[in-house]
């Protein structure tokens, strides 16, 4: 969670500020670090806010992997403002880390991974958009959480499936349910 927390901190200073540009304002609970403040962060992590998250992937965090996910198209920017980019380290391979990360961070449970997954399959954050996953991730979320959103949602991605494609969505949601515990 501190590897989280010190991310969201550090896309907060320039020049990262402008790649995460936070769509609605700095997430609940967090307050814009003064100048000082975002020194001290950035000497702290080698001046490349993704040292810690990414530690922390490899330490298992499904939190970590979320936040990976949600901002992979940010990380390939911010990359290049660290030019800390390996070779080989390209979009193509942090959007592939991006939805395999999204998909441990949802087998291990996290609500608001299935809600990024479902998001992210529908409108094609990993590629093209792919409705029978975004349905599977939705239904299985569904389970516990009886919003009007998500049912509303169902109903949508349900018209625009075909009933085999339902049936492999339900099946693969099968799976996500018991790592949601429903």
């Amino acid at each position: 969670a501190s590897a989280v927390a010190l991310f969201t901190l550090l896309t907060l200073c320039p020049p990262f500020d402008t790649v995460i540009g936070f769509a609605n304002g700095i997430p609940e609970g967090v307050s814009a670090p003064d100048a000082a403040t975002c020194t001290a962060l950035r000497a702290s992590t080698d001046k490349n806010p993704l040292l810690g998250l990414q530690a922390a992937i490899r330490r298992g965090s499904p939190e970590a992997k979320l936040v990976f996910a949600k901002h992979a198209s940010q990380i390939v920017k911010i990359q290049e403002i660290c030019n800390n980019a390996a070779p080989g380290f390209n979009h193509d391979q942090i959007l592939k880390d991006a939805k395999q990360y999204g998909e441990d961070a949802a087998r291990s449970g996290l609500e608001q991974a299935f809600t990024f997954m479902a998001y992210a399959h529908q409108t094609g954050m990993f590629g093209k958009p792919d409705l029978m996953q975004s349905y599977a991730y939705t239904l299985a979320l569904s389970r516990s959480n009886k919003s009007a959103e998500l049912s509303d949602r169902l109903d949508f991605l349900d018209k625009q499936l075909t009933k085999p494609q339902i049936d492999d969505a339900r099946s693969f949601a099968l799976g996500c349910q018991a790592a949601h515990k429903l």
